[in-house]
């Protein structure tokens, strides 16, 4: 059936309706041209250029969309508009020489007056040197295609019932984030190899950053590589090496030298692919086939180094120092391959893995109690919000029902029923399309999901299917937490998979789901900075030059410690950090909670109350198989 638009409904993007109508137009073509060129978007904040956006066809050769949102007076006599789309057309040829199609976008069909303006006036403003082709894109033509199933997404961002815009989404965090209480605090979270991993996914600029940070960790290692090949051109002591086998070898290694070389111009339009957020073309790259050919450069030398090298060199030194000379010319040899095996082994493995893992569209974060994998879903959605980007969280304990995912999901996410749970995915397609992101669904907390006070299967039987629909969602990714005894209840047959990428070790259940295990705050630089954030937030001084700081890997730890020692920060207060263990912090801290339910039921200070509780609760679990207390039994335990 063919869609009615009404033009007045056409949702705002940041604020404004035309931008919102560009961004339509925008969308709109690249699904239809997609595949013939690559879109370049044009800041108009300096003029513009004639256009909105073009397209550069292989050949050179540019087609240009000019979006002019005539609503909801839609004659082009009004005001001066033939003036200003005449004065866009000159503009676009000016700037664009090669511009063969000029494409003018409106709300509104023309007239037969003004079809006939558009075809045998306007033509007038192209220079004479040029043969541009216009065409006109009016009110049915959008019709039509946004009746086609391929934009049904587009149809419901712009002119559905339900607002996506940036609002929508700091909304839903705040309704979610309420829930979480004090196990987040985006002052005190200080990132780990899990938020390196999520960035990868996303793509964003902390992952830009990061591979700038690759890049000059690359160009570091270089100049010893050339010195290692400049070393192989001059006369070894005491050696005689055929000149023919010689040039081999040195040829050898500036082919390894070239390979290297041109990872880091990969690395590079990687990073500015990405910097300018152009998605599709960073996740068209085939990294794991650029690091196969790199080894392959690598193997070649090694041999070509012993075949024309080592194997080829005759010692001209007394036989008494025979074996010192052969091996420093060996060492002249595979210094350079020595240098790249280093960067094969530690550097491109991960790197490369984090450059096609852009190309997934699922983490699924495992970690014990307390290892903070609350504190990195909140960032992660936070920070991005901040940043005027979508994200989604939502808390697994909100899962309450035996009612599929999508249900569920629905209801907490308040989707109108007009929506299918496809239409509202490509309109969340159509959003992160409109941001140049990717969106992420975060879901925290799966092991909380509890229906009949049992843990709910519905992560077992439904998370599969969560992850099939997201991965045929352009954009959208799936992100969990979950606590990693659940492991086996929920994904089946994780195991080390180090066939993806040669030197990485990843690992993947039965139906490839991407997993990451979370160890909290597992480096000293990473410890040192949580422990900084936490202490200043505590008013906490420390000697921490002898300190044993292992102790802080669990971010549980080190908070539970500073509310011990400083819970009302009104003071700076001088502590030892010494080798407390983790239970006599816990008692201590358990001992200052009694301390305050003593003062507030008008007890005397010492009275036994919290840690007694405690223990009932504990063996109450314990016997009845359960995962929580029913507040009446927990009454009853507690008159007990």
């Amino acid at each position: 059936m063919k869609t009615v638009i009404d033009w007045s409904k056409l949702k705002p993007y940041q604020n404004d309706k035309y931008r919102s109508f560009e961004e339509l137009c925008y969308q709109i073509a690249k699904g239809l041209h997609g595949e013939k060129g690559r879109f370049t978007s044009v800041d108009d904040s300096g003029g513009g250029d004639g256009v909105e956006f073009y397209l550069t066809l292989e050949n050179g050769d540019r087609w240009g969309w000019q979006a002019k949102f005539y609503h909801p007076q839609k004659r082009l006599s009004e005001s001066s508009r033939k003036r200003s789309i005449t004065n866009s057309l000159k503009k676009a040829c000016k700037i664009h020489p090669r511009l063969k199609k000029w494409i003018l976008c409106t709300p509104t069909n023309f007239t037969p007056t003004e079809q006939d303006w558009f075809e045998n006036t306007l033509p007038e403003s192209i220079p004479e040197n040029m043969n541009v082709e216009l065409e006109h894109c009016g009110d049915s033509d959008f019709h039509n295609w946004l009746s086609e199933p391929r934009f049904r997404g587009k149809l419901y961002y712009f002119f559905g019932e339900l607002e996506l815009d940036l609002d929508w989404f700091k909304r839903q965090f705040d309704k979610q984030v309420a829930g979480v209480g004090d196990k987040f605090d985006s002052s005190l979270h200080t990132e780990t190899d899990v938020d390196a991993e999520i960035h990868a996914l996303l793509g964003d600029k902390a992952f830009v950053h990061q591979i700038t940070e690759w890049i000059e960790e690359l160009e570091e290692k270089l100049p010893d590589l050339k010195e290692s090949i400049d070393d192989l051109k001059r006369p070894i002591p005491y050696i005689e090496w055929d000149e023919e086998e010689q040039s081999k070898v040195i040829e050898a290694a500036e082919s390894l030298q070239d390979a290297l070389v041109n990872m880091k111009v990969q690395l590079k339009q990687a990073r500015d692919l990405l910097s300018e957020k152009t998605l599709s073309e960073a996740q068209s790259v085939d990294w794991k086939s650029a690091l196969d050919q790199l080894h392959k450069t690598f193997d070649a030398y090694r041999k070509i180094g012993w075949e024309s090298g080592t194997s080829k060199m005759k010692c001209t030194v007394e036989k008494e120092y025979e074996d010192q000379a052969l091996r420093h010319a060996k060492g002249v040899v595979h210094h350079p391959d020595s240098l790249v095996a280093n960067l094969l082994d530690k550097f491109f493995p991960s790197v490369i893995w984090q450059l096609e893992f852009i190309k997934e569209s699922d983490l699924h974060v495992l970690g014990d109690a307390g290892i903070g994998k609350t504190h990195i879903a909140c960032n992660i959605c936070e920070d991005r919000l901040k940043n005027e980007l979508p994200a989604l969280f939502v808390r697994g304990s909100q899962f309450r029902t035996d009612q599929a995912v999508e249900v569920q999901l629905r209801e907490l996410l308040d989707i109108p029923p007009s929506y299918s749970w496809h239409d509202f995915f490509q309109a969340l397609s159509a959003a992160a399309e409109a941001y140049h992101t990717r969106i992420p669904l975060i879901i925290d907390g799966l092991n909380e999901s509890v229906h009949n006070g049992t843990f709910s299967n519905i992560w077992e039987f439904g998370l599969k299917g969560l992850v099939q629909e997201i991965a045929q969602t352009k954009n959208l990714v799936l992100i969990t937490t979950c606590r990693r005894s659940y492991e086996e209840a929920i994904w089946k047959e994780v195991r080390p998979r180090e066939d993806i990428i040669r030197g990485k070790v990843i690992w993947k259940d039965k139906d490839s789901l991407n997993l990451v295990y979370a160890y909290g705050l597992n480096t000293d630089e990473v410890k040192q900075e949580a422990i900084d954030k936490y202490f200043n937030a505590y008013k906490i001084k420390a000697d921490l030059t002898a300190a044993p700081l292992a102790q802080f890997k669990h971010p549980i730890y080190l908070k539970i410690f500073c509310e011990t020692k400083n819970r009302e920060r009104e003071t700076e207060v001088q502590v030892y950090v010494g080798e407390q263990t983790l239970f006599e912090v816990f008692d201590e801290y358990l001992e200052q909670c009694n301390e305050a339910v003593c003062t507030r039921l008008g007890l005397r200070r010492g009275t036994p109350i919290v840690q007694p509780i405690f223990k009932k609760i504990a063996e109450h679990l314990c016997l009845n198989c359960s995962r929580n207390v029913l507040v009446e039994e927990l009454v009853k335990l507690t008159d007990d």
